[in-house]
């Protein structure tokens, strides 16, 4: 019995390479400004988780008036009937 259809032979896929540049500090005079890189990241990062739960705190806080908001309409609408 032949088949309608050829068995496809699987396709080699390429593969994908990441390459990592080093760089070597000879310098020991480079240690305050890796602290103060050190710094900024944390700072950003902390501004970052603050905006973010600004933000779902926003959103949750939407979201309950609009929850309170539907049952207001439900029930006004059950009272008229």
């Amino acid at each position: 019995m032949k088949l309608p259809w050829k068995k496809q032979e699987p396709e080699e896929k390429s593969k994908k390479n990441l390459a990592f540049k080093i760089i070597h500090h000879v310098d020991n005079n480079d240690d305050d400004e890796v602290e103060e890189d050190i710094a900024l990241i944390t700072r950003q990062f902390w501004n970052f988780l603050r905006k973010k739960e600004i933000k779902n705190s926003q959103t949750l806080r939407r979201m309950e008036i609009r929850k309170n908001l539907a049952k207001r309409n439900l029930n006004a609408t059950s009272a008229t009937r």
